[in-house]
Formats: structure tokens, C-alpha cells, sequence
């Protein structure tokens, strides 16, 4: 074997699991699918903030199935766990749906389309009655844009009957302090 210049500590070299909760974050993803009811679904990446490097959180175990509690330090403090290795780390929004045409008993099925991206800054315009006109929301409008991102188990069953989970972006509350993230061009060699 040749020599090469790393290590692996079986014992202090793990990965670390994503802890769910609320991070800083900006937009840096976009998908829209059409439905063929007319409606379409929109997937949105968040990349967590280097704002995340100044985060921590009491360390928690579980003492039964129903009951966890906080580890306590010799000095009768919580422990606690930096969560700086979440900024960077990147996740996708548990699909936000637009249905159009809805009549006004139903028209409630666009709430979470209305909210999710009003708490990003979007500001769809409104009648006289105050009634929001929705607009369909494209990849310029919101690419860099602050968002407080809960980020949370996502349970899901597939095609196959299998029962997986996955972290997603669940809602998302304004970032007051946030700014946009401008987006970095990139050279193409061509």
C-alpha cells in the first residue's frame, strides 16, 4: 500500500445526525410540477445558514419509550451540543400545493400556499375586500431568499408499500434579520 495522508478514529469519528428544529436558511432550490388536475406542487431546497454555527441545544436521551430528559453536567447544567456542523447542509420542503379555480367553501386548500411564502417576504397583491390573489410563484422570485426553515421527520410511504422517513423542510417562519443571498455565477468551460 502506498502511504496517504489520512486517519479514521472508529470512536470519535461518526457522523452526526441531523437534529430537527428551526434554523436559518435561504432559498436555494426550486421545482414546480403540474398536476394533471390542474394544480401544481411546489418543491422548495433550503440551505441552512452559517448562522447554524452559532446554534446549540440541550443534549436529550430517552429514558423509556414515552419519557426523555435533559443530560445534566457534573455542574448540575444542561449539557449542551453545538450545531454548527448543520449550517451548509441542504433540505427540501415537504411539497407546497396551488389549486386554482377553487370554489370560495374550499378555497381554505391554499393556506399553506398563501403562508409559505408570505413568511419568505413574497407579497401576493390583494382586492379591495382583502381578498389575496395568488400568483404562481417561479424560480427568480424567491432563489436567496431568508427563511426561518423547521426542519422535521418527514414519514412517507412509497409506490412499494415501504414506510421510509426523511428530514424535510415542514413550514417556514420570517428571518427578520435575514437578507437575500445573491447566487454565484458559475463559469461554464465552454
Amino acid at each position: 500500500m502506498k502511504e496517504f495522508d489520512a486517519t479514521f478514529d472508529s470512536v470519535n469519528d461518526q457522523p452526526k445526525k441531523p437534529v430537527p428544529g428551526k434554523y436559518p436558511s435561504h432559498v436555494s432550490g426550486f421545482e414546480a410540477v403540474s398536476l394533471r388536475s390542474g394544480g401544481k406542487v411546489f418543491n422548495v431546497d433550503f440551505t441552512l445558514a452559517d448562522e447554524c454555527k452559532n446554534m446549540s441545544r440541550e443534549v436529550t436521551m430517552q429514558l423509556s419509550e414515552n419519557v426523555s430528559g435533559t443530560v445534566i453536567e457534573d455542574d448540575y447544567k444542561p449539557k449542551t451540543e453545538s450545531l454548527a456542523f448543520m449550517a451548509g447542509k441542504q433540505y427540501r420542503s415537504a411539497g407546497v400545493f396551488l389549486t386554482p379555480n377553487l370554489p370560495q367553501s374550499e378555497r381554505w386548500k391554499n393556506k399553506k400556499y398563501n403562508e409559505f411564502f408570505t413568511n419568505m417576504g413574497v407579497k401576493f397583491p390583494a382586492d379591495e375586500k382583502g381578498i389575496v390573489k395568488l400568483q404562481e410563484i417561479e424560480e427568480e422570485d424567491i432563489i436567496g431568499l431568508p427563511a426561518i426553515a423547521d426542519i422535521q421527520v418527514y414519514k412517507y410511504t412509497t409506490k412499494e408499500g415501504e414506510e421510509r422517513t426523511s428530514m424535510r423542510v415542514m413550514n417556514v417562519f420570517p428571518w427578520d434579520d435575514g437578507t437575500r443571498k445573491e447566487q454565484k455565477e458559475v463559469d461554464v468551460p465552454f
